[in-house]
């Protein structure tokens, strides 16, 4: 498994991050697209940047009280190897979606909350699920 990959797994904990949101852009000269998911962690935005082996698929919500629209957190995520060097990332956000992100590289970058202006959301550019 990729370094990178590897901390995802092993050292990176986003239970009860703030859900921000997903999206995807081609990327010039490229093979794939690029996804990314933006989540807030305390006083920081960690940003998960894929590129993808395929087109992300999100779940219909499941059904049940324990889950809310409101403020969607992050609750859950699993990320396995399957053959050929793709790697998938299973989430499982408190709204009851599920997003299921296949890729074949990956990497993190964390930065301060302050770095962004949250207070113009007309500049949030996001797809959520």
């Amino acid at each position: 498994m990729p370094d990178k990959t590897r901390e995802l797994t092993e050292s990176t904990c986003l239970h009860d991050a703030v859900y921000w949101g997903y999206l995807s852009a081609p990327v010039p000269k490229s093979l794939g697209e690029l996804a990314v998911v933006a989540v807030e962690k305390e006083d920081d935005v960690v940003l998960l940047i894929y590129v993808l082996a395929e087109e992300p698929s999100f779940s219909s919500p499941y059904a049940g009280s324990a889950f809310s629209e409101l403020q969607v957190h992050w609750l859950y995520d699993e990320v396995d190897a399957s053959d050929r060097g793709v790697f998938s990332h299973d989430i499982l956000l408190s709204n009851g979606r599920g997003l299921s992100v296949k890729f074949v590289t990956f990497d993190m970058l964390t930065v301060s909350k302050d770095d962004f202006d949250i207070s113009r959301p007309d500049r949030i550019a996001a797809v959520a699920p």
